[in-house]
């Protein structure tokens, strides 16, 4: 796929959509028997690639537009052929499709999942577009000097609440039997409104996983690579302390 152009939609592809009432163990290499949402990808626009296109390249994303009845802006996260965790990633997708899709999850502070589809052997994972920054990046911006100490154009108050708006988010996930694995300051986004919103849902569950972000893992995660809920109240614990900081990297 090229990019004509970053200003004009580009019409990804025209595929035959996954079907649900003709389970397949295996999709084009992916695990994906159990997804409830398919997308028709004839549906789907990119109006702009989040990286220059390698063709080396396992991982790539774009924001762009799908039809959902209506237009709606989204975010598709591609995962190629090559990419070598496949197991992994198709179980994060039948997570999703549980727990957080667009029909069934009304809760303000989590990235919605609208869908997947597989086209020529790629995974297209298609999620709620957040226009925003991820939250480590926006406290970091927000920093400014006031007498050689670094203060916040953000308020006290607005800090407190994206801990409020993360540790609601977190709950849900864990009242819905989801265990994150990887929390932390990247994988919370900020819309327009200063809404915190967590993306990036692992596993249900717990049990053996690898922590995408070590530096917020558990320390019983790092002696035993066991992660469960306590795992991600850990995690959370350091996302506070980055929101706090600043945008610090902890430890």
């Amino acid at each position: 796929m090229n990019n004509s152009g970053k200003s004009k939609k580009e019409n990804v592809a025209a595929i035959i959509p996954y079907q649900h009432s003709t389970p397949t163990p295996r999709v084009q290499g992916w695990e994906l028997e159990q997804i409830k949402h398919p997308i028709d990808f004839s549906q789907i626009r990119i109006e702009q690639w989040l990286q220059e296109e390698e063709e080396e390249k396992s991982e790539r994303s774009g924001v762009g537009e799908v039809n959902l009845g209506s237009p709606r802006s989204c975010f598709v996260k591609i995962y190629t052929g090559s990419f070598k965790n496949k197991k992994s990633i198709s179980r994060d997708v039948m997570t999703m499709s549980d727990v957080v899709h667009d029909q069934s999850c009304a809760h303000p502070n989590i990235v919605k999942f609208f869908g997947a589809c597989v086209e020529k052997k790629s995974l297209y994972v298609i999620q709620e577009y957040v226009a925003s920054s991820d939250l480590r990046n926006f406290l970091i911006s927000s920093r400014m000097l006031d007498h050689s100490a670094v203060i916040s154009t953000l308020s006290g108050s607005q800090l407190t609440n994206f801990v409020i708006g993360i540790c609601d988010g977190l709950s849900f996930l864990h009242e819905n039997d989801v265990v994150h694995g990887g929390l932390c300051a990247k994988n919370v986004r900020i819309n327009d409104r200063l809404v915190p919103k967590i993306s990036g849902c692992c596993a249900e569950g717990g049990g053996r996983w690898r922590c995408k972000s070590q530096r917020w893992a558990a320390p019983e995660y790092l002696a035993s690579k066991i992660y469960n809920d306590k795992s991600d109240i850990w995690s959370l614990a350091v996302v506070a302390w980055e929101i706090l900081s600043l945008g610090g990297t902890p430890f």
